[in-house]
């Protein structure tokens, strides 16, 4: 039996999450401590196959994304004023927030980059007198998708916008006013049904 070989150098280790920054807007928000629940998850849609009892297709459907949480030690109130925008009139704030993963040296080695992100619920730790601890702020937080997404829709905007046929060299150039409008149009659509579908 032939023995396989592994080269080192395509050894991928571990990433140990200890050292994290998140980003919100523009600025790095550093102080936070903890991050839970970066969760996608893809539904699962089962049809019985006709005809044959043993059998059932399992499908990919719709991805659910998971609230995320986070906390840091209480230090000011600007998490609870972005949670308090659009309380009374519904005009809720959304930012795109960056949870950026940093190994020991400080270097970068993975982010996530989330967009139309807004504040659904902020919770703050039990208060105790008779204890010494630091007091801790929860902002729980949904979001519209990632950059990926994003990308993935423009992609399929510009496979849509083409015939089956190979584009010829001397087909006329692509008109990227017509094609940001259709992808504007898409992602609205996209925005618009993934609101209703949260409520």
């Amino acid at each position: 039996m032939p023995t396989t070989i592994v080269n080192p150098q395509n050894r991928s280790e571990p990433l140990i999450g200890a050292g994290f920054a998140v980003q919100i807007g523009s600025e790095i928000k550093g102080w936070f401590t903890e991050c839970s629940s970066l969760t996608i998850e893809r539904e699962i849609k089962s049809y019985p196959e006709g005809g044959v009892n043993d059998y059932v297709h399992q499908l990919p459907g719709r991805l659910k994304r998971a609230n995320i949480s986070l906390k840091h030690g209480l230090a000011g109130n600007e998490l609870w004023e972005w949670f308090q925008k659009g309380a009374y009139d519904g005009q809720v704030e959304r930012r795109n927030v960056s949870i950026i993963l940093y190994d020991a040296g400080l270097t970068e080695v993975n982010r996530w980059d989330l967009i139309d992100v807004y504040p659904s619920k902020w919770q703050g730790s039990g208060l105790n007198s008779s204890k010494n601890e630091i007091v801790v702020e929860t902002l729980e937080f949904s979001y519209f998708g990632s950059e990926a997404d994003a990308a993935g829709n423009v992609q399929r905007a510009i496979d849509e916008g083409q015939s089956d046929e190979k584009v010829s060299a001397s087909a006329p150039p692509i008109d990227q006013a017509a094609l940001a409008e259709r992808v504007y149009r898409l992602l609205k659509q996209e925005l618009r049904l993934e609101r209703e579908r949260l409520g």
